[in-house]
């Protein structure tokens, strides 16, 4: 297959009653590759049959789930099958990797044909969703250039709310990355002392200012600090029940298994589990088992006992990493019911001292809706954030290899509306394009 032909990265292949999980590995993977899920992928009027058959032959891996439900799941075995074919067919182009959500899928005597003798990954509590993510990304590194792809790897830069282009080659760097946000960053370093002044940062800017770069470097550097972070972008999927949802989605990304959620749940999980609820698996499983739209999860008393689970969960984690940071971009787009769960359950569990070791940032074009006095002596409130300057400008130009002068920097900069980011962005690029072009 010419390398032009490479659409996606990886295909997700999964049972139905697994797509939880493979939301997960989606959302691990997504800022980094392109990764083609069902669920998350298609859009409305598609021929689906079509769709999914085209997506997986112009695929790089394809990445199976195997559980319990993979010998019922029709489909996911016709794609298991022509994983295989492709794989047959020219080894160096298609990769079949199969993940396993459990050590009993992995010894089951049905494991379907042609995955027993290919090594795969299995989830445990050593190894989480999120390692699996990287173990995988590390092999992309790596099979792109012998598949003969050529474009350059998707940068840890890439804005993951760009799905509707999703081969095109993203710039390698962005221009957000020459403003170093030196305040900022030194700011939410002092908030991971043992004694924050205050534990709440509430960032408030127009759009294409680099919030979401902010925090990107916020979360590197928890990173390389081995501190539990989570970063949920409001630009993504809704979070309806969010007293479930959004909690379930902050845990996972923090790689904590809610043993007290699960609990508290278990009674409306469809998974009976033989094993105790400490194995992070079993916790997992109920809820995974549990529907979203179940009346009971609206009663107001269910949503207290989540509340007080989660809280439970979160300040265990806490206790043992001794710090643990939730960022919130594009916090104008959060529904009135996420926000209200939000500020309930976490902004004022932290500020009353009932969660502590927690930070929290917020970004998007408004605070959390609050008033600024109430909230002064607990949050900084941040009401924007630095723009670039024309030398910054004519720097970026000159990544992107054109050579521009410094009244022509200056010229674009006033152009960008004095420095704004995104609007750089659009007139560098747009400069390339006419050089290109010969204009």
């Amino acid at each position: 297959m010419p390398s032009e032909q490479y659409e996606w990265d990886f295909f997700i292949a999964h049972a139905g009653a697994d797509q939880r999980p493979a939301e997960k590995l989606y959302d691990y993977l997504k800022p980094k590759s392109r990764v083609f899920l069902d669920c998350r992928s298609l859009v409305p009027g598609d021929d689906w049959d079509i769709t999914l058959r085209r997506a997986q032959k112009t695929s790089l891996v394809t990445v199976v789930l195997i559980s319990g439900k993979t010998d019922a799941a029709y489909y996911q075995r016709e794609e298991i099958a022509a994983a295989i074919t492709l794989a047959r067919a020219d080894a160096a182009r298609h990769r079949v990797v199969p993940v396993f959500l459990d050590r009993h899928a992995q010894s089951d005597d049905d494991l379907p044909y042609g995955l027993r003798l290919k090594h795969g990954l299995v989830l445990s509590d050593k190894l989480s969703l999120k390692a699996i993510g990287t173990q995988l990304l590390e092999l992309l590194s790596h099979l792109a250039p012998a598949a003969g792809d050529s474009r350059d790897a998707v940068s840890e830069t890439t804005d993951p709310s760009n799905e509707e282009t999703p081969s095109r080659p993203v710039p390698s760097r962005l221009p957000e990355e020459l403003i170093d946000f030196e305040d900022q960053r030194n700011l939410f370093e002092r908030m991971l002392t043992d004694s924050p002044e205050k534990p709440l940062m509430f960032i408030k800017a127009a759009g294409g200012r680099g919030k979401s770069s902010l925090l990107r470097m916020l979360g590197f550097y928890c990173e390389q600090r081995g501190i539990p972070y989570c970063r949920i972008d409001s630009g993504g999927q809704p979070y309806d029940q969010p007293h479930f949802t959004l909690a379930v989605a902050i845990c996972d990304q923090l790689g904590l298994a809610p043993r007290h959620l699960a609990q508290a749940l278990q009674y409306l999980s469809a998974y009976k589990p033989e094993g105790e609820i400490d194995d992070p698996y079993v916790a997992s499983q109920i809820l995974a088992a549990v529907s979203v739209t179940h009346d009971s999860l609206r009663q107001r008393h269910v949503r207290e006992r989540l509340k007080s689970a989660f809280l439970a969960d979160l300040s265990q984690l806490a206790a043992q990493k001794g710090r643990i940071v939730c960022l919130f971009d594009g916090f104008e787009r959060l529904s009135a019911e996420e926000e209200d769960w939000l500020l309930e359950t976490l902004l004022k569990s932290v500020v009353t001292g009932r969660l502590q070791r927690v930070i929290i940032v917020t970004a998007g074009h408004r605070w959390p809706t609050i008033n600024k006095w109430e909230w002064e002596h607990n949050a900084h409130l941040l009401d924007d954030l630095p723009k670039m300057s024309a030398g910054h400008i004519k720097i970026y130009a000159e990544r992107i290899n054109i050579s521009i002068t410094d009244e022509e920097a200056t010229h674009y900069w006033k152009a960008s509306g004095g420095g704004i980011p995104l609007y750089m962005a659009m007139v560098v690029h747009n400069l390339r394009a006419l050089s290109e072009t010969g204009s």
